[in-house]
């Protein structure tokens, strides 16, 4: 009421074009619109301005503030995707779902929005307990989770039948090796006589590292026939000490043409013979011969090739050998110049032998020296 008296003094005392002014004024500072003189409502004004609602099925999108409020405790926040600070620090969204930095909402309860667009995730085979998360080939999707038809059995994005499956033989990631197959759970090799060896398929019946059972493995030149390890080509089997070993009888001086035929020392084994003694040993010409069986620590008997012209050991013939002090010259056994060989004995120096001064059986008299072939008186 005292505004309306301070209003008709000045109307009345300056007259119509004051009061018209004053009037104008009023208008001006008077009472306003609730949402001005109320900041909080507003703001709620704008947000139901910014709530937009998208096709029949889609998901309802409440806009947020586009720039995210500077705050320490959401440094490290995604305001795009979380529901607590979406688009936002501290805007939370009542359905719990954040996407874009908008909170959306689904009309149905088991409904998420992918994409743009509301999916059941308990049935949904591309979006399948969450968005993009595909349920594998021939699978289903059964509350939320990948369930694989009869059987089957997921691996990764896979359903396989791991009874069968070679590449998920009893469990997911078991591979079979090449040459196997998966049968009832388990890699097993294929073909006769094949068989897992180390991890790997080997036939055992041709496989010189894997010759009759695994890790049996044949030695260098042998093959592997049957299971068994057996020699190849030129090579034939010999028993040497005891032991099977492969050796090629065409050029092998100890198994030369047949096993247990040896060359004599010297002698070379071609094309399966034996080489003359003559070849041998050259020097002895028509003299050369083979004497035998000899023994030493590394074969029990043995042959050689010798010069029996020149051969103390086998002068002349083999079983003949020069005495000690003695040499065979011409398959003689003689002694060197200026000695004489005695009956019995070896070579004597008859120049100055007292018992064979001059000859065998020349002794001097007891006290008489031999001096140049004579007793000195």
């Amino acid at each position: 009421m005292r505004r309306w008296a301070v209003l008709f003094f000045a109307c009345f005392t300056l007259g119509i074009a004051a009061c018209t002014t004053i009037w104008a004024f009023e208008d001006l500072t008077g009472p306003q619109d609730a949402s001005v003189m109320d900041p909080a409502a507003s703001h709620d004004a704008r947000r139901e301005a910014d709530t937009t609602t998208d096709a029949p099925g889609g998901p309802d999108v409440t806009a947020m503030d586009a720039s995210p409020e500077e705050s320490p405790e959401c440094a490290n926040v995604d305001f795009k995707t979380d529901p607590n600070n979406c688009g936002s620090c501290g805007k939370s969204c009542a359905s719990g779902r954040c996407q874009s930095g908008q909170c959306v909402v689904c009309p149905g309860s088991d409904q998420l929005p992918c994409e743009g667009t509301c999916v059941d995730e308990k049935t949904d085979r591309n979006n399948c307990g969450g968005c993009n998360n595909m349920a594998p080939a021939s699978g289903f999707c059964v509350d939320g989770g990948f369930t694989c038809p009869g059987t089957q059995t997921q691996c990764g994005t896979l359903c396989v039948d791991v009874t069968s499956d070679s590449n998920h033989c009893g469990a997911c990631g078991t591979v079979c090796p090449p040459g196997a197959s998966c049968q009832n759970r388990d890699c097993l090799c294929e073909g006769a006589g094949a068989r897992k060896c180390d991890g790997l398929c080997a036939n055992t019946y041709y496989d010189i590292l894997n010759c009759g059972n695994c890790d049996t493995s044949c030695e260098a030149g042998v093959g592997c026939q049957s299971g068994k390890c057996v020699c190849t080509g030129a090579t034939m089997t010999c028993l040497l000490h005891g032991n099977e070993t492969c050796v090629n009888a065409s050029s092998d001086p100890n198994n030369c043409g047949k096993c247990g035929n040896p060359c004599p020392v010297g002698a070379q084994c071609t094309n399966g013979t034996c080489s003359s003694c003559a070849s041998a040993k050259p020097d002895a010409g028509s003299d050369a011969g083979v004497c035998g069986p000899f023994e030493n620590a590394v074969s029990p008997s043995f042959f050689a090739c010798v010069n029996l012209s020149l051969d103390s050991n086998h002068c002349g013939s083999c079983p003949v050998a020069c005495p000690p002090g003695t040499q065979c010259q011409g398959g003689l056994c003689g002694c060197a110049a200026g000695l004489m060989l005695c009956p019995g004995q070896t070579c004597i120096d008859i120049a100055n032998d007292n018992n064979n001064c001059g000859g065998c059986g020349k002794a001097c008299a007891p006290g008489v020296a031999c001096v140049a072939g004579a007793c000195a008186m």
